[in-house]
């Protein structure tokens, strides 16, 4: 139990101490993976400065008015990077607008994005019936059955999830340097796109040429392409590659925000303000002494990300072996899950204290083990909200993407409808990977208040006593009778 009043740390913001953890010495965690990141940085900028300029070479078609037949899969690279560019761009706009809706009205947002999963399982059920039969249209009903349930279970814990996003917001209003960081990471991962973009056509068109030469053919031939293998070493190097470096922007983030959080709760005065000494502290932590637990973190995710990629790969391209690629997709995606459920909390006591990788994810699930918590954090509704708001910002991003198709001559070499979905599919993956980025700093906001709403209640209860009301009488009234012990003890 936290003895009220003894826990408040010194002047120094990065001294804390709560009930499972407190700071760590300052040095250098896990540095080889910061190695690897540096590496993996050099060398993609290393292949875009020696081969994108292939990316950008006209390919001479066949036929004299520069148009694509339907059995040449010649890709023009060149117009697939002017529209992520131009798709990017807007996509970071409306993911800004998005933030600040957010903000404004959190708790209509958060009933809005429980209907909207209702109606959106209820949707794909009939879609299931109308283009996969009676099975699909079952599986899609019992989806909808299975939302209504989950949607009745949870409503009554809405106001907890409001009141912990309330309490993340105000501490980010009260230290708005975190969106412009936000803003930075956008422009950061928008960069990183462009220049992996530029890479991997580089070196793609790179080996299209070699095996046309191997097959005695002129790369402008319609015959070479049907030569041209999916090259599956380098297309797996470079999905890590793009993967692990979005990982590591996105995370970065995360253990900077939840530094600034507890910054906040611990330390309110050194924890306020556009440029604090909370913000600075935090983001030198992370560039520094805990960057090499983030890239540890990062990196595992990757991996299995790009595994999932190249399945999906194998059987878009006809794999003899559907049955078993999909055992795969299976087994990557819930590999993949529980490795950015254990990153989303490790990295919290990253940012807190300064633990290494593996050291922070055992202490904050024994946090939660110990306080009884097991039960809210596989019922956290914040993420419904933010889920939806990405994918909106990505739907918005594709149809602006086809409609500014429809305004330039980009893709003349494709038909109309090739167009259009090309343009549609850049636009929706530009859309919900930098929104993605933008919404971390909330969804790293409200992890850190749960985590210091467990570890140390007192010291909320101290510094902003409204809040912490708040925070107590929205648990009591949505998980009745599971207030902890050192919860119990600042009621009294």
């Amino acid at each position: 139990m936290i003895e009220a009043k003894h826990n408040i740390p010194t002047q120094d913001a990065y001294e804390r101490k709560g009930k499972c953890g407190e700071t760590q010495p300052k040095k250098i965690r896990d540095p080889i993976f910061s190695v690897i990141f540096y590496i993996n940085v050099i060398v993609i900028i290393t292949v875009a400065i020696a081969y994108g300029k292939k990316s950008f070479h006209d390919i001479n078609m066949a036929n004299n008015n520069n148009k694509f037949e339907n059995d040449d899969v010649t890709f023009y690279y060149k117009v697939w990077i002017y529209m992520f560019v131009v798709t990017s761009i807007f996509s970071s706009g409306i993911s800004t607008c998005m933030l600040t809706i957010l903000m404004a009205i959190p708790n209509f947002l958060m009933k809005t994005a429980l209907i909207f999963t209702i109606v959106l399982s209820g949707v794909s059920s009939l879609l299931g019936f109308y283009y996969g039969g009676v099975i699909f249209g079952i599986v899609g009903v019992i989806c909808f059955a299975a939302m209504l349930c989950f949607a009745r279970a949870a409503w009554p814990r809405i106001p907890f999830a409001t009141a912990n996003l309330v309490t993340s917001i105000t501490a980010i209003r009260q230290n708005c340097g975190l969106i412009i960081l936000s803003l930075f990471s956008v422009i950061t991962a928008f960069g990183w796109t462009l220049i992996w973009s530029i890479s991997i056509s580089g070196i793609m068109a790179k080996m299209d040429r070699n095996q046309c030469d191997e097959n005695n053919l002129d790369q402008n031939e319609k015959d070479c392409n049907g030569k041209v293998q999916t090259h599956y070493g380098y297309l797996f190097l470079f999905l890590v590659s793009y993967f692990f470096t979005h990982q590591v922007i996105k995370n970065t983030m995360h253990v900077t925000v939840s530094g600034v959080i507890g910054t906040w709760w611990f330390v309110p005065e050194e924890g306020k303000g556009c440029c604090s000494r909370g913000i600075r502290d935090s983001v030198k932590r992370s560039l520094t002494t805990s960057f090499g637990s983030i890239c540890f973190g990062s990196i595992l995710v990757a991996i299995v990300e790009a595994l999932k990629q190249l399945a999906h790969q194998a059987r878009a391209n006809g794999s003899d072996y559907p049955f078993l690629i999909c055992i795969a997709e299976c087994i990557l995606g819930c590999l993949e899950s529980i490795l950015e459920y254990f990153n989303t909390w490790a990295f919290v006591y990253v940012g807190l204290y300064g633990y290494g990788y593996l050291d922070a994810g055992k202490n904050v699930m024994k946090l939660f083990k110990e306080c009884g918590w097991s039960a809210y954090l596989t019922d956290n509704l914040v993420g419904i909200v933010l889920g939806m708001i990405c994918f909106l910002t990505g739907l918005l991003t594709a149809a602006f993407g086809v409609g500014f198709e429809a305004v330039v001559d980009w893709f003349e070499g494709y038909n109309e409808v090739e167009g259009r979905v090309i343009s549609a599919i850049i636009g929706m993956i530009s859309g919900v990977v930098l929104c993605s980025i933008v919404m971390s700093v909330i969804d790293s906001g409200v992890n850190s208040v749960i985590v210091l709403f467990a570890e140390a209640p007192f010291e909320l209860e101290e510094n902003y006593p409204e809040l912490s009301k708040k925070m107590r009488s929205s648990w009591e009234s949505s998980y009745p009778g599971c207030l902890s012990e050192s919860h119990s003890e600042v009621n009294k």
